[in-house]
């Protein structure tokens, strides 16, 4: 896959990203890491910035919108934005689901040229996507950038 120097283009879904960004000590605060570090580069579209907005605001989690602006400026400022993903591509290469989220995301892997991305979805996880970009569990992503981190030590 066409990895480079500047990072894994990497779109990871919402309930990751949110792990990942409330939770500082939590299973998955190592890929805030690696977003800071620039070892993975995460690609979000318009959509998925109001999804975490709206997620985030959700009386759950407990937080001001003050907290939410910062939690989002802080994530966002590592992002690259591709603002409305073209659904005509991944229809191209054959990649449909019946899920309007799975789809988006898809979508936005397929436009954006992402690495990989990342999920828990089982129906994401069964697409046969290798030839245009790796569909992986957070601890393979993980796995793979310790292996990254080996190879270039």
């Amino acid at each position: 896959m066409g990895e480079n120097s500047v990072g894994i283009r990497t779109v990871v879904c919402t309930d990751i990203t949110l792990l990942a960004i409330t939770l500082q000590s939590g299973r998955l605060s190592w890929l805030r890491d690696t977003w800071c570090s620039g070892e993975v580069v995460p690609l979000i579209s318009g959509a998925t910035a109001d999804e975490l907005e709206t997620a985030l605001a959700h009386p759950g989690f407990e937080l001001t919108e003050d907290e939410v602006i910062a939690l989002l400026d802080d994530f966002y400022r590592f992002c690259e934005l591709l603002e409305a993903p073209d659904a005509k591509h991944a229809a191209v290469e054959g990649l449909v689901t019946q899920s309007v989220y799975a789809q988006s995301l898809i979508d936005l892997a397929v436009d954006a040229r992402a690495h990989v991305l990342v999920t828990e979805d089982d129906e994401l996880l069964a697409l046969n996507t290798k030839e245009i970009f790796e569909v992986l569990r957070p601890e393979e992503l993980y796995d793979r950038l310790g292996n990254r981190r080996s190879e270039s030590a």
